[in-house]
């Protein structure tokens, strides 16, 4: 049976790879889309980020918190992999060039463009539903994950381990980073359209790397990437029990 810290810490590396294959992607082939939401008429990298927030999306529904009970935080999971499956299917506004020449999906061609709508205002639902799921992540790594789940996690007085600290400050450092993504994302969206300095650095590009990096970097800390590390002192033991048993 595969545990939820494996489906953390999955859901963390898939968040933390996505930004990291595309700028990479975008340094070798010299076409910055004025956001990470363009790439999807990418003409490889479209798929990338298509496939790989259907992924998050999928497994974010799969998700169950540590007591896999179905309360309310578990209903918002299963709502925000909707939400990021809704990301990945509709295509945000325009093709985010500005006029470069860039290769774009081959079917875009045979429409007239290098961009399209699937229906009138798709844009909407993808700017919606991509405010949802940052919202859900900020709300989880800075009051979800922050929770006691286990009784790993305090020591025989009722404080929290020396890893349970760390791991916190993780979580708050990530939903933090992730808030003040979506503040900047939403104050450009309110005032800065004459901002031409935001297009000239890719601001939203990077703005939203950053919010999917603190994302994946709360869900990796969640996981304890893969069980490995910031593990409590009880758990340790119990990683190593189960290792010389095995042996």
């Amino acid at each position: 049976m595969i545990s939820q810290r494996f489906f953390a810490s999955l859901i963390g590396v898939i968040a933390f790879g996505l930004p990291t294959f595309l700028v990479f992607g975008s340094l070798v082939g010299g076409c910055f889309r004025n956001s990470l939401s363009h790439n999807y008429y990418s003409s490889f990298f479209g798929d990338v980020f298509v496939v790989s927030l259907a992924a998050m999306g999928l497994f974010l529904f799969a998700y169950r918190g540590r007591d896999g009970r179905g309360g309310l935080e578990d209903k918002l999971a299963t709502v925000a992999g909707i939400a990021a499956l809704g990301v990945a299917l509709f295509p945000t506004e325009g093709d985010g060039l500005d006029g470069k020449a860039c290769a774009s999906r081959a079917f875009v061609d045979s429409v007239g463009g290098v961009s399209f709508e699937l229906f009138a205002n798709v844009w909407m639902l993808h700017v919606a539903a991509a405010v949802y799921v940052f919202g859900f992540l900020a709300y989880y790594a800075l009051f979800n994950f922050t929770k006691v789940h286990s009784a790993e996690s305090v020591d025989a007085h009722g404080n929290l381990t020396p890893a349970k600290r760390h791991r916190n400050r993780l979580y708050r450092a990530s939903g933090i980073a992730i808030l003040g993504c979506i503040a900047l994302l939403g104050l450009h969206s309110w005032i800065g359209h004459g901002w031409t300095f935001w297009h000239a650095i890719n601001a939203t590009f990077w703005i939203e790397a950053l919010a999917l990096v603190a994302f994946g970097t709360s869900w990796i800390v969640r996981g304890r990437v893969f069980d490995t590390v910031l593990l409590d002192s009880a758990a340790k033991g119990v990683v190593r029990l189960t290792s010389k048993v095995s042996n």
